[in-house]
């Protein structure tokens, strides 16, 4: 039986049944005009061929030509690929076939750039210095766009996001994570244009002096953790820094404009004794209790801090040179209940008292002074101690010689002049004698000294026993 190729790609029945018919064509005899001579019906297993050499009937056997017709390789190529009458359907195919197949990138070498937009065509893939490029149709004119845009997220610095990836070569949705700023972005359309919208951010690491200073409207959100304000974290509003969270420790006169602060951000005056303050948004209010007192001089040098008001009300100050405590009432200062001015003084020796003749006693040992009210043998009001209204104690006490003639005379004088006084008839032995005086709103700077008179006759000696002593006994009565 002879053998015909192309009749392996036609399926049994139907290959056998042809070749068969087939090789008793072929065994006729045929006529000059290469047409077969039928001499009787040709039995091809219950088909017959009739007519010339051409099947043209539902029924006919189809010749070698019109098989050839169908079979040919060229033939099939042609109709098989796109734009054929029977385009290949390979959906759904298993094995090798089913899995992603091989495509041709064109290979531009380093040396050159990437080709003219203008002859390229819509998402032609090159590859260019170890990256993938594809031609994008979208943008007018064309661009070529890393192939690297076309996933959902891109990973590389901000400067490189600025430089090579402009947002209106991006496709809307692409995300990129700046690799040095850990801020994620997406294309987002802006004003009717793409643009790069910042999504979220890990606060970056820096000092104030390094903050980033390339931020605009769209990078609202960003974060920083600023090292040298005690690592405190910033948000830029699109237009500034908003002082976001945490507790900034700094000068008083460092304090952030409170504009500037979200509400409940804490500042800490670390020269103001680390008294502490809570932004409302509005305006800084004192954190009554937390920190404090603020130490300084008030008698040398009044240095209780300037324009408080309202907001500042229990801000706390302690007058280390005066022993006193105040407190910011809201609009003045208030002395600390239970804190007094003391001060106590005595005779280091005993003193020689003429007779007749008013003598200040000269007190030469200072046993207590709380506040600075010792001056000399005198205790003095201290520099702005003198509050309205005030309560003030003085107590002198004298001890005479034995001597039994006369009478003795102890006074306490304020500026001079005696504003109490006792008097009394001595023993011959040792006498005892006090005074006292209660005095309402003494003026600072006011003097007071206990002065002795005695008229025995001759010099009699004021013994080491005798003090005196004064305090305020209320800042407000």
């Amino acid at each position: 039986m002879a053998t015909y190729a192309y009749l392996s790609q036609i399926p049994e029945p139907q290959r056998s049944v042809l070749r068969m018919l087939i090789d008793q064509v072929a065994a006729l005899a045929g006529r000059e005009d290469g047409g077969p001579s039928w001499r009787a019906d040709v039995n091809a297993g219950g088909f017959k061929v009739t007519g010339a050499g051409r099947g043209e009937a539902d029924d006919d056997l189809a010749t070698i030509a019109q098989v050839e017709q169908v079979v040919a390789a060229s033939l099939l190529r042609q109709r098989l690929q796109a734009g054929g009458d029977a385009e290949l359907n390979v959906s759904g195919l298993a094995g090798v076939l089913g899995e992603p197949q091989k495509m041709g990138i064109r290979v531009i070498p380093d040396s050159q750039s990437l080709p003219s937009t203008i002859s390229a065509f819509p998402f032609e893939v090159v590859t260019w210095q170890g990256k993938l490029y594809y031609f994008s149709p979208n943008a007018n004119p064309g661009a070529w766009i890393p192939l690297s845009a076309a996933a959902s997220i891109v990973s590389d610095t901000h400067a490189n996001r600025l430089l090579n990836y402009l947002p209106a070569n991006q496709p809307l949705g692409l995300l990129f994570w700046e690799t040095d700023r850990t801020a994620l972005y997406r294309v987002a359309t802006v004003g009717g244009v793409n643009a790069w919208v910042l999504m979220l951010t890990r606060p970056l690491l820096t000092t104030s002096a390094a903050q980033p200073a390339d931020l605009g409207t769209n990078d609202a959100g960003f974060l920083i953790t600023v090292s040298d304000f005690g690592h405190i974290t910033q948000r830029w509003s699109g237009t500034g820094w908003i002082f976001w969270q945490g507790l900034y420790a700094s000068t008083f006169a460092s304090r952030p404009a409170v504009a500037t602060t979200v509400q409940g951000f804490r500042f800490r005056a670390t020269d103001y004794g680390d008294q502490t303050w809570r932004s409302t948004g509005a305006g800084w209010d004192l954190e009554v209790g937390v920190g404090g007192p603020m130490r300084g001089t008030l008698i040398a040098t009044d240095q209780r801090p300037a324009g408080l008001g309202v907001n500042d009300a229990g801000f706390r100050y302690e007058a280390t040179d005066a022993g006193i405590v105040f407190r910011w009432n809201g609009a003045a200062w208030d002395v600390v209940p239970d804190v007094i001015l003391a001060a106590h003084i005595e005779n280091s020796g005993t003193q020689a008292i003429a007779t007749a003749t008013p003598t200040t006693v000269t007190f030469g040992t200072t046993v207590l002074n709380q506040g600075g009210l010792v001056s000399g043998n005198t205790l003095v009001v201290p520099t702005r101690c003198g509050e309205t209204p005030a309560v003030w104690h003085f107590l002198a006490e004298v001890e005479w010689d034995g001597n039994a003639t006369g009478t003795r005379d102890v006074e306490i004088h304020q500026n001079g002049t005696a504003i109490a006084r006792s008097n009394v008839t001595p023993n011959a032995a040792d006498t005892c004698q006090q005074t006292s005086a209660v005095v309402f709103n003494p003026a600072a700077g006011d003097v007071f000294s206990v002065v002795v008179t005695q008229n025995s006759g001759g010099n009699l000696n004021v013994e080491t026993i005798s003090y005196f002593k004064g305090f305020r006994v209320s800042a407000n009565g």
